[in-house]
């Protein structure tokens, strides 16, 4: 086996793969969804696809080679075949919904197909199937979950650091009903798996000396804000995410002395995941909404980045409570008190701790006629449609289980 330094070429030539551009295209076509989110919401783009997609490529990279030197320490990188089957089942699942596109769940349900596949007897095998067969009952269950739990770390390491990013204010489904202010997370990542050589590297070069080839694994974390702040949830999610790593990679470890625990592990990799999204989406709404409008004036929930807003220097948990020398309670309101002087706005803010300070600048035309403020909901407002519908049920799913009833009703506009 080649030695550590054939570790860093095989990173970068993972993108040799046609299946590495597919993961890759994927990423985009998620961070586009979420553009059109915020166009939908908000009319205008927040961030440009094109700045995270990059820079989940970058970070892919760099977390695909730390990935790869601890399963190169641990002996876990020869399992190149599962890898692959379970890199490419990651993708199919991460179609049907956004969350799990987690390597995790891959594992889990290749793991267990191998597994179950074992107990056939070969004479139940199709004709023309029993390569595949052979190929799928012979699989190293113990290294492919081990390597989803190494990479569950890793996972939990980037959204420690930038899994509050780029996060998208909305309006979300509230214990009580109505809606309440808060804040969509996705975050993907392509990651290179060094591993042996697998039936999925095409013949272009990556395959490398030594028998290495990279496999392009997508991960991705999703999840809501609305009783702390993006940051505060993400490091939240990245501790728990990181724990299920631990946890995975030590039952996997055990697993390769003790075979029939590898049911254990291969059950655990993908209900063990979902438990951790379901249970934090119902604990986070447990909480007091930290964006739900109260008396004397308007609570910024966001601020659309290069806005008069944040020029003023507005920031989310901020309250208005004066524009233009008048009292301001709602949206209407407020643009009713920004007009009132074309060529300049002044307020008077209070901030989360209650301090109050006033911001004023210059007004010019073509200025978003609510200058850039994104409020929290009002009692009256329900949930924006498209936030259950673009980024698929995750969203839905829990405001049915926490209300017992759909929360799909008609959009309502929140900044024009």
């Amino acid at each position: 086996m080649a030695g550590w330094g054939a570790v860093v070429p095989a990173v970068v030539a993972v993108w040799a793969e046609p299946f590495a551009w597919w993961a890759a295209l994927t990423v985009l076509f998620r961070y586009l969804a979420q553009v059109r989110v915020e166009r939908r919401l908000h009319g205008v783009r927040m961030h440009p696809a094109s700045i995270r997609w990059v820079m989940s490529l970058v970070l892919g990279m760099a977390g695909g080679f730390v990935a790869s030197m601890v399963l190169w320490v641990l002996g876990l990188a020869g399992e190149g075949p599962g890898v692959a089957w379970a890199a490419a089942v990651t993708l199919v699942l991460g179609w049907v919904r956004s969350r799990w596109m987690t390597f995790a769940y891959g594992a889990g349900v290749v793991s267990l197909a191998s597994l179950a596949a074992g107990w056939f007897p070969q004479g139940w095998i199709p004709t023309g199937w029993a390569g595949f067969w052979a190929g799928l009952t012979h699989l190293d269950v113990s290294s492919m979950l081990g390597a989803a739990g190494v990479f569950g770390v890793v996972e939990g390491a980037l959204v420690a650091v930038i899994g509050h990013l780029w996060a998208i204010p909305a309006h979300l489904p509230g214990r009580r009903g109505g809606a309440v202010g808060g804040y969509l997370l996705q975050q993907f990542w392509v990651m290179p798996a060094v591993t042996t050589a697998s039936f999925l590297s095409w013949p272009a070069g990556a395959i490398l000396p030594g028998g290495l080839a990279p496999v392009p694994i997508t991960v991705g974390f999703e999840t809501a804000a609305v009783a702390r702040l993006p940051r505060e949830r993400a490091l939240a999610s990245a501790g728990m995410i990181a724990l299920f790593g631990c946890i995975l990679l030590a039952l996997a470890w055990v697993a390769r002395e003790r075979s029939a625990l590898a049911w254990v592990a291969a059950l655990f990799a993908p209900v063990a995941r979902e438990w951790i999204s379901l249970w934090s989406f119902r604990r986070e709404w447990s909480g007091s909404p930290r964006f739900a409008q109260g008396p004397g004036g308007i609570r910024v929930l966001a601020v659309v980045p290069g806005s008069p807003a944040a020029a003023l220097g507005l920031r989310p948990g901020d309250t208005v409570t004066e524009v233009n020398g008048r009292e301001v309670h709602s949206l209407t309101s407020l643009y009713e008190a920004i007009r009132l002087q074309p060529a300049f706005v002044r307020m008077e803010v209070r901030d989360p701790a209650g301090d109050v300070r006033i911001c004023s600048r210059s007004r010019y035309e073509g200025e978003p006629h609510l200058l850039g403020v994104v409020a929290s909901p009002g009692e009256e407002e329900e949930v924006e449609a498209q936030v259950l519908t673009v980024l698929g049920r995750t969203f839905s799913i829990l405001s049915e289980f926490l209300r017992g009833r759909s929360t799909r009703k008609e959009p309502v506009r929140g900044e024009g």
